[in-house]
């Protein structure tokens, strides 16, 4: 009778790996899985800065009527996983204690089509 216990215990536990390692094994592979995304990764087509910037500053004159002034200063950079650029029209710096967005406006544009997909404008 241990003798068949534990016949059938190895024969379960048998079965159970061929079951992990059966289906555990033939997943398809994610290409991406461990890579850090690069430049290389994006499309080949996207937008400059300049023509994110051109974009930005047209949808801020469409919104506000008016023009940025010329020392604002603009941060732009490009989150490659999302394929978006971010652009900030920066204001001065705040005096300390004080509350207040850092920046005028912060546009997320798509970096493809131009496309803006948020606008958020500072107070």
């Amino acid at each position: 009778m241990r003798k068949q216990l534990i016949v059938a215990v190895i024969g379960l536990g048998a079965i159970a790996f061929a079951l992990w390692w059966f289906f555990g094994q033939r997943r398809p592979a994610d290409p991406t899985a461990g890579a850090h995304k690069t430049s290389e990764m994006l499309p080949k087509e996207i937008l400059t800065q300049e023509q994110v910037i051109r974009v930005a500053k047209d949808t801020w004159r469409a919104a506000k009527g008016v023009e940025l002034g010329e020392g604002t200063p603009i941060e732009v950079s490009l989150d490659v996983g999302k394929n978006e650029y971010t652009v900030l029209f920066k204001t001065p710096v705040l005096p300390p204690g004080s509350r207040g967005a850092d920046y005028k406006a912060k546009f997320a544009i798509d970096a493809t089509t131009g496309t803006v997909t948020d606008f958020l404008v500072g107070s």
